[in-house]
């Protein structure tokens, strides 16, 4: 890791640079990356600043390959898993084989301007994405079977917004815009059987918000605000015929009041219209026909909606000890509910609501260090599934555990710096395998990460990190163990 940043006169900048390297822990599954940045800043006046920020992201990551005790090419020196598949279908490449890999190439770049006024500030940003992703698998004897390049991320946009002070009100507006595209790309090698690749879908997000805040009294303050969403999606190229077009558009009231009880605490409420349309992944899998067992291709897919309500306190018990809960209730129509796996439906389940609540503490020990202390309750409910379906619990969303637990502690005495963090989740369950009517049960388990920061002089620090630090064995998905104990080292050098 290099960062370097400095400035002079109406000129700043900074450079970094950035490299990351894992071993395989899934069978295959071994990555790479590298990072480079530059940031440069300028002021044209007292009031106006440019900056223009430039990226490049280049990573290579190995396909997971099915692992499992009875598979001709079972290996058990990895854990079990089921492995990932090619999207679009590769023909007789989809199944990754020893030293399959993707390899992506991303460059970003992004554009600001910002202009000050008496009462606030008025920013504009244009932003551009492309990213390019090599796809190469090969036969069981090692010979080349797939080399194709997808342009995976194809998108720009802005955003517009207005900071404006009147009295005891602060108004927010603006607006934003992204066109995204997606399925450009060709074949190198090309196995029997692979779907050809064109550009096969667009979608264009429109927004538009207003919000004020003010305070009413001494003790009562408020947030109102509106936005307008717009979604347009369809095809991008005549070839993708099955691809269909959509357009939502919704408006999402919300309304935030406080109230100062005393010196030590306040009270909270929040009510909040809930609208989301559809991801590109969402949209594409629900457009493709087939497999016949698919769920949802031939009924309209639909933005979830709904509200969202929470009710809190937070309280300072004494000079150490801070503490805040937090109710919540959802209530969504139109849940979408997208399988990861074969055969990648993608519908409308009618009704889901999720529910809980969470307390959060902080406690100083002394004026250097404090603990924390979070604690989640979940719950979730789901209505209107039909009786087709079978790509999840009967009545409960999948993967959502109850309960879940993180215990911190952080110290801050230079030259030192200490993070010790204790993370606990719950049991969960999730329809396995995806198809059928059964079950599988995730135990609950207990992650421990540690982090030490040591400053050596005025322009240098030394940090060490280990996470997973007692190399607990667990899965936050069936079939797909997470890594054990990992180590991180890295120096930070000031010039």
């Amino acid at each position: 890791m290099f960062n370097y940043g400095a400035g002079e006169d109406k000129l700043s900048w900074f450079v970094n640079y950035n490299k990351l390297s894992e071993d395989a822990f899934l069978r295959n599954n071994d990555f790479d990356s590298e990072q480079y940045g530059v940031k440069l800043g300028y002021a044209l006046t007292e009031s106006d600043k440019l900056a223009l920020t430039v990226a490049k992201v280049e990573s290579k990551r190995g396909y997971i390959m099915a692992n499992k005790p009875g598979n001709a090419n079972y290996d058990p020196h990895y854990p079990i898993a089921d492995g990932e598949t090619l999207s679009p279908s590769a023909g007789a490449g989809t199944t990754p084989n020893p030293g399959a890999y993707w390899k992506k190439k991303l460059n970003t770049y992004d554009v600001a301007w910002t202009h000050k006024i008496k009462d606030g500030f008025l920013k504009m940003i244009y932003w551009n994405n492309d990213e390019k992703r090599q796809e190469v698998n090969y036969d069981s004897a090692g010979g080349l079977l797939l080399d194709r390049t997808v342009i995976s991320d194809k998108s720009d946009g802005w955003t517009l917004s207005r900071d404006k002070q009147v009295g005891k009100h602060t108004y927010s507006f603006g607006g934003d815009y992204k066109r995204l595209r997606y399925g450009y790309g060709w074949y190198t090698v090309k196995p029997a059987g692979a779907t050809e690749l064109y550009p096969s879908q667009k979608v264009d997000l429109a927004g538009l918000y207003l919000d004020d805040t003010w305070s009413l009294d001494d003790r009562w303050t408020a947030n109102m605000g509106l936005r307008w969403d717009q979604m347009t999606g369809g095809k991008d190229d005549a070839n993708a015929a099955t691809m269909k077009d959509v357009d939502y558009s919704s408006l999402s009231p919300k309304l935030n009041l406080s109230f100062q009880n005393n010196d030590q605490t306040t009270t909270f409420i929040s009510v909040n219209r809930i609208w989301r349309a559809p991801s590109m992944a969402e949209l594409y899998w629900w457009s493709q026909p087939s497999p016949p067992e698919k769920l949802g291709t031939n009924t309209l897919l639909k933005p979830e909606k709904g509200w969202g309500y929470e009710l809190g306190v937070h309280n300072k018990v004494s000079n150490k000890w801070t503490t805040k809960i937090t109710a919540f209730y959802q209530d969504i129509e139109d849940y979408i509910n997208f399988t990861h796996m074969y055969p990648f439906s993608c519908y409308n389940i009618e009704h889901a609501k999720v529910w809980g609540f969470e307390w959060e503490n902080i406690y100083k020990l002394s004026d250097k260090s404090k603990l924390q202390l979070n604690y989640t309750n979940q719950h979730t409910k789901k209505a209107g599934v039909t009786s087709l379906d079978k790509l999840g619990l009967a009545g409960e969303l999948d993967y959502r555990p109850a309960h879940k637990v993180a215990l911190g502690y952080q110290l801050d005495a230079k030259p030192w710096q200490a993070r010790y963090t204790i993370n606990y989740t719950g049991r969960q369950s999730a329809n396995y395998p995806y198809g059928s009517s059964s079950t599988i049960t995730l135990g609950g388990y207990t992650v421990h990460n540690i982090a030490f920061s040591r400053e050596i002089g005025k322009e240098t620090t030394l940090h060490l990190a280990i996470d997973n630090l007692l190399d607990k064995d667990y899965q936050e998905q069936y079939n797909y163990p997470m890594q054990g104990r990992a180590f991180g080292m890295s120096i930070t050098q000031k010039f």
